[in-house]
């Protein structure tokens, strides 16, 4: 079969991560990436899950949330959320 070239940029920590990775795993980040292309191809689409747990709305709505609890404890009030979660089951999202 007759190979192709690709070539793409990537941030450079990504990278040096991937290689030293991919080096325990025995292989390359070469092989790696033709194996997710492979994957890419045999699945007609990205072979993994891609998806936002909450609309924009929803998150809107949390951050606005978020930040007046932020302003509470900047106030002294220390009651707050320890979390996303937390903040997710008040506004029942």
């Amino acid at each position: 079969m007759a190979q192709g070239r690709m070539s793409f940029r990537t941030d450079s920590e990504i990278k040096k991560q991937a290689e030293l990775i991919a080096g325990e795993l025995g292989t390359n980040t070469s092989a790696i990436l033709n194996m997710f292309l492979h994957a890419f191809v045999r699945n007609r689409g990205i072979p993994f899950d891609v998806s936002l747990t909450e609309t924009y709305e929803e998150r809107k709505q949390l951050n606005k949330t978020l930040d007046e609890r932020q302003s509470m404890m900047d106030e002294g009030n220390e009651q707050n959320f320890t979390s996303h979660e937390d903040a997710k089951e008040l506004l029942g999202i």
